[in-house]
């Protein structure tokens, strides 16, 4: 995820190594892929976020986009000017209604993800993704990502890694931020979004395709998560 403070006023805080909150100078935000983005702000700011998915940046860049690289940015690419720009040119295309398509828009977000491959530097990965990166972790985030609209259960996902339950929460925390059972919910959110954007199925199905089950259940995770229904963020879009 990048996300780019538009506005001067008020103060953004992050998490240093320790999880200590500092606050942070950058405009410009960079999350490595199934990183928790966690933070704090103690006055109004616009922000604009930009969420891309590992699988276009391989489409874009024909080989996944490195870590060691996202990480570089991440660390010491406070100001990235081009990065800014392209963000603002989306955003007003964005706000405009997309005159263009969705051509220009692809286009930009291809063009962030080369940027980002161009860094010139690397960083070691932080243990905390180190353990995300493990294979059982990993086998359980891809069963999650293959099974969101079927029934999972706890020990199930802990056949699929390979480790006794307790030993699952402990790594899906340290690598997530999450336990196994919200980290599911919160991909079944996204999930729905995703599908509400698209506007192809009605809310039924979309609850449904992502393991609600009945629309009430979908409405009433979403409206906890994002303080509206499914039913407000689809009007919203109009």
């Amino acid at each position: 995820m990048l996300s780019y403070r538009l506005s001067e006023g008020g103060n953004f805080y992050d998490y240093d190594p320790d999880g200590r909150l500092r606050l942070s100078t950058a405009r410009l935000r960079i999350w490595p892929p199934y990183e928790v983005a966690r933070g704090a702000w103690n006055e109004s700011s616009e922000t604009v976020n930009l969420f891309i998915a590992p699988r276009f940046c391989e489409m874009v860049l024909g080989h996944p986009l490195v870590s060691g690289k996202i990480y570089y940015h991440a660390e010491f690419t406070r100001h990235d000017q081009i990065i800014e720009t392209l963000l603002r040119v989306l955003l007003i295309d964005s706000l405009t209604g997309n005159p263009s398509g969705p051509t220009l828009g692809d286009g930009i977000v291809s063009a962030i993800v080369h940027r980002l491959d161009e860094a010139s530097g690397f960083v070691s990965i932080p243990t905390s993704v180190l353990t995300y990166n493990d294979n059982q972790v990993r086998r359980a985030k891809a069963f999650i990502e293959a099974n969101l609209a079927s029934k999972m259960t706890l020990d199930r996902l802990a056949d699929v890694a390979g480790l006794s339950t307790r030993h699952l929460c402990r790594a899906f925390k340290s690598a997530t931020g999450s336990t196994p059972s919200h980290y599911i919910l919160l991909r079944r959110i996204e999930e729905a979004k995703a599908l509400i954007l698209e506007g192809h199925l009605s809310l039924y199905e979309i609850a449904v395709q992502t393991g609600f089950g009945h629309h009430r259940h979908l409405s009433t995770a979403f409206h906890n998560a994002l303080g509206q229904t499914p039913s407000q963020f689809r009007n919203s879009l109009r």
